[in-house]
């Protein structure tokens, strides 16, 4: 199956995202071709935005790559500038909390793949919260210590 970016629909963050993360929109490629073993994903990154809270997969690897503009990928070793190109990988169970912030005033587009494991469990490095997902398709979202977030 051939997918031609502008056939694609663009998806817009949930007006229940965090402010920041408001700014961007996503493009989810494997979705549209029926794939379902990993997910690739293009993003758009407005100035001032952030991809998400810093994060890491317990089970899913994932790959970025900058296409055009610029992000600062920030990590547990601080920020990194990623030009087009540039390229960062974060294996499964390295707790290597990271997201994707746009410093510019440009655009910022970057391809993003992902592993699709049955189960995952998704450890927030700068808040009190987990999320997830058991091979049976239940999501849970709680606090370190397992009580609920509401």
């Amino acid at each position: 199956m051939i997918l031609r970016h502008r056939t694609v629909a663009t998806v817009p963050r949930s007006p229940g995202a965090a402010a920041g993360q408001r700014a961007l929109t996503g493009t989810t490629l494997s979705a549209s071709a029926g794939v379902s073993q990993f997910g690739v994903h293009i993003v758009e990154l407005h100035p001032g935005a952030q991809s998400s809270d810093r994060h890491w997969h317990e089970r899913e690897d994932e790959f970025l790559l900058v296409l055009a503009g610029q992000a600062t990928v920030l990590d547990n070793d601080g920020a990194h500038l990623l030009a087009p190109g540039y390229a960062a990988c974060w294996p499964a169970g390295v707790a290597d909390g990271h997201h994707e912030r746009n410093l510019s005033d440009q655009p910022c587009r970057y391809l993003i793949v992902g592993w699709r494991t049955p189960d995952d469990v998704v450890d927030y490095s700068d808040i009190d919260k987990l999320y997830a997902r058991a091979a049976d398709g239940q999501v849970s979202r709680t606090r370190r210590d397992g009580t609920p977030l509401r």
